[in-house]
């Protein structure tokens, strides 16, 4: 597969599993892929998990545009620069504890990174603006 084709199926993921909500999780990820998120305190293992994650999120979350800066490839990884531009439904759960946001709209910087094995993505690395976050939903105070 060329880095071209990683970084369109990283674009597809943004565009039709976060941004468009469709479940096409068994085209993008292999079956046994890993999910490495700050906010959570262990990895998400496997297509069901993976899954589950994405439903319970779609309850807090009214919606998500997600733009993407820039995509960078290189051998098996896509590096990815994004902005999320999310309205809450519901409740946000934090590692400082959970707040009804549901109306709310904030957004986020990320990297994120891919690892691209058989022609899907079998890992990612979240690493996203916790604070930014939080700031803005009013769980912690900017000096």
């Amino acid at each position: 597969m060329s880095l071209e084709n990683h970084k369109k199926l990283v674009r597809r993921y943004f565009e039709e599993v976060i941004d468009g909500r469709a479940d096409v999780l068994d085209e993008l990820f292999t079956p046994g892929c890993v999910i490495h998120r700050l906010e959570l305190p262990e990895p998400i293992q496997g297509l069901e998990q993976m899954r589950m994650f994405l439903e319970m999120s779609r309850y807090s979350i009214q919606q998500t545009r997600t733009t993407l800066h820039r995509l960078v490839a290189e051998g098996d990884t896509v590096a990815a620069h994004l902005t999320h531009h999310v309205t809450f439904a519901g409740m946000i759960s934090t590692p400082f504890g959970a707040k009804d946001v549901a109306g709310q709209s904030v957004q986020w910087s990320a990297m994120v990174f891919f690892r691209i094995a058989d022609g899907k993505i079998a890992e990612e690395w979240v690493n996203r603006d916790e604070l930014g976050i939080l700031a803005q939903v009013g769980l912690v105070q900017r000096p």
